[in-house]
């Protein structure tokens, strides 16, 4: 019984953990202006636009040295906050934010105030060509098997 009430409150914490996080994906770039406006269409996502580039806020002031500013990424990879200026809207396929514990994951004490994860139009097409070449050769793969039954059976 223990081990079911357990197993419950952990569900449903992985559930409202998983809520706390959002993603946008980039379905009308043109209503866009820049990066940030597509930042600023997200859930618990503050932007500044006082300072240039504006500043963003996903988790208020984290403990690591005052800072306020999230971790990026773009396709998996860390960048900074210039870098990310520098993509439009037209480049972006989606952007994840991530606030939650969860965020640890990606980059330690550098990802407390959250992280921002963009993957890119290009990074997207990469990875679909990659998943149909894996589905085709599963289909060669099958096709041989298959032929090589049906030799045998002779």
């Amino acid at each position: 019984m223990k081990k079911l009430v357990f197993l419950a409150i952990m569900l449903i914490a992985c559930l409202s953990a998983a809520a706390q996080n959002s993603k946008l994906e980039n379905k009308q770039a043109s209503n866009f202006n820049n990066i940030y406006d597509m930042l600023q269409r997200q859930p618990g996502v503050v932007l500044n636009n006082s300072t240039d580039p504006p500043s963003i806020i996903i988790r208020g002031i984290g403990t690591n040295s005052s800072a306020t500013s999230p971790m990026f990424m773009i396709d998996g990879v860390q960048v900074t906050e210039s870098q990310v200026s520098s993509l439009t809207p037209q480049e972006v396929w989606s952007i994840e934010v991530v606030k939650d514990g969860s965020a640890g994951f990606y980059g330690g004490m550098e990802s407390a105030n959250g992280v921002i994860m963009i993957e890119t139009m290009g990074h997207h097409e990469v990875q679909e060509r990659a998943a149909e070449q894996a589905r085709a050769e599963k289909a060669a793969a099958r096709e041989a098997r298959k032929t090589a039954r049906q030799k045998k059976q002779k």
